[in-house]
């Protein structure tokens, strides 16, 4: 069965079809005792993008779906289905299509289909080729949505909130051949129909156990994206999309090729978001003041890997959405570090003073670095000097120290 040209912006459906239906009415109004559940099936369903002759965009092996004549009928209203296994795969044609506007003569369905319960088992999701500098992911996930509208036009959205739960993230730089630097095992997320579509804010996200890698090569391809993207239009501040909260837990971060011989870096990161706005233009909260909290980072010694230089028990970074599009750090408040004093510290001072000298090896120069960042105030408090012999710390001085700066610019952050 093919079912297409059904309105603007309405896919193409191509599927097959089993059922076991009573009291089936072929008039226009159903039978008055029409209340005895049906149930369908659909086998391999294929969705296709409105007026795209391409590839599905939507495959699912099975559907089933429960429903009574008069409630579908009169209230357009589907009691259950269940969706198994189904795989999705998203681009930039796939997304222009669904927002090609209306031509003369269209109409838009005045009033939607609702699905009251709509389960999702073991889904796959591939999101791609969306535009200069955007990642493309992919994942799996299950939900249970209930009050599910099908299709635009509604008068009222419903408030129920909404669970859905996804798992393996994997995301790739744009352009850059490789193993994702972004992998997440478990999302979890909450969000209402009234608050998504029509207010464009999602409620609680948790990214559990998150692991990501990043490298200059990381950067650049996200700032060769930047410029090749042309200024986007400003938006108004009720079409930026917000969460109002997104927490991350245990999440690991490592970062490689800094420069100066210094050796990667990992380090764990727990933080939580609040009111967090996922876009810039027209964005009233975007000088909104957030937090993250970085623990445990170790500055290991070049010639014994085995030897710690520098030991960051917490550090706390503050910034706005609007000050990170600018390279720009409020805050990075460093406590209790501990810095070992010894012949490992001073090979890292002569390699900064070398370059400053220009006496150093040159790193080889490239025009596709992203731009630099500046920390607008860094503080480091409660710091402790442990002298140390043979590449290990012996004697802890009773020197607490501190320091205080402004302005600072790095080339690498």
């Amino acid at each position: 069965m093919r079912l297409e040209d059904l309105g603007p912006g309405v896919p193409t459906f191509a599927f097959g079809m089993e059922a076991e239906l009573r009291e089936v009415a072929l008039g226009a109004d159903p039978a008055p005792d029409a209340e005895q559940m049906q149930t369908a099936t659909i086998r391999g369903l294929e969705v296709r993008a409105p007026g795209a002759e391409t590839e599905p965009f939507l495959r699912a092996p099975v559907l089933r779906a429960r429903f009574r004549w008069r409630e579908l009928l009169a209230d357009r209203w589907i009691n259950g289905m269940e969706l198994d296994r189904p795989m999705l795969r998203w681009d930039a044609a796939v997304q222009q299509a669904f927002q090609r506007p209306a031509t003369a003569g269209e109409t838009l369905a005045t009033e939607p289909y609702h699905i009251g319960v709509l389960q999702i088992s073991r889904a796959q999701l591939e999101v791609r080729d969306l535009g200069p500098g955007l990642p493309a992911f992919s994942f799996g996930g299950d939900a249970g949505l209930t009050e599910v509208p099908l299709g635009s036009g509604a008068a009222e959205l419903p408030d129920a909130e909404q669970a859905i739960a996804l798992r393996d993230l994997a995301m790739t730089a744009p352009g850059l051949a490789g193993p994702p630097f972004l992998r997440v095992p478990a999302i979890y997320g909450t969000f209402t129909w009234r608050g998504m579509l029509s207010q464009k804010r999602l409620g609680i996200i948790r990214i559990e156990q998150p692991e990501m890698r990043y490298d200059p090569a990381l950067g650049r391809a996200f700032a060769a994206g930047e410029k090749s993207t042309a200024p986007a239009t400003p938006k108004d501040p009720e079409h930026a999309w917000h969460v109002e909260e997104l927490a991350l837990f245990d999440g690991k971060v490592h970062l490689a090729d800094l420069g100066l011989g210094v050796p990667p870096i990992d380090f764990g990161l727990n933080t939580t978001f609040k009111d967090m706005a996922l876009s810039l233009e027209g964005d009233a909260l975007r000088d909104n003041l957030q937090t993250i909290e970085l623990h445990e980072i170790g500055l290991q010694s070049p010639i014994d890997p085995f030897t710690s230089v520098l030991t960051l028990r917490t550090i706390f970074i503050r910034f706005t959405p609007a000050g990170l599009w600018r390279r720009q750090v409020e805050q990075v408040e460093i406590i209790n570090p501990v810095l070992n004093v010894g012949e490992d510290l001073f090979w890292y001072v002569d390699r900064v003073q070398s370059r400053a000298d220009g006496t150093a090896p040159a790193e080889v120069a490239r025009t596709d670095d992203p731009p630099g960042w500046t920390i607008n105030r860094f503080d480091v408090t409660s710091g402790q000097l442990v002298l140390a012999f043979d590449g290990r710390p012996r004697l802890p001085l009773p020197l607490p120290f501190e320091t205080h700066a402004q302005h600072l610019n790095f080339d690498r952050l």
